[in-house]
């Protein structure tokens, strides 16, 4: 898919980032893409953790990025998904899967 006026392939950038070092690596990627000729876009996944909790472990406040929604999906030629996986392990690849899984439910009505 590209944008009709431009011609360029559009390009999603989604993450999510707890303490904002995986939002600086999204908005590098986000560059990269756009320095190739892309049109990007970066979004963020909904925060599943409680106000409470994200206090407690001292997480800064979220970028601006909007959140991803259904509304997006479908609408990009390619997705880079942006997490936190300096030690490449299950947990990583759950949080992978989980935001796959809710783009494809929210897209499909599944969910």
């Amino acid at each position: 898919m590209s944008d009709a006026k431009s011609n360029k392939p559009v390009v999603y950038v989604i993450y999510y980032s707890m303490y904002g070092h995986i939002a600086k690596m999204a908005e590098h990627v986000a560059k990269g893409a756009e320095a190739a000729g892309g049109e990007v876009h970066i979004f963020q996944v909904p925060e599943t953790l409680p106000k409470e909790v994200l206090e407690k472990m001292h997480a800064p406040p979220k970028k601006d990025h909007p959140i991803i929604s259904v509304e997006y999906v479908g609408h990009c030629a390619y997705g880079f998904y942006c997490l936190a996986c300096c030690l490449w392990h299950r947990d990583s690849i759950v949080v992978s899967r989980s935001i796959l899984n809710w783009v494809y439910t929210q897209g499909s009505g599944q969910g």
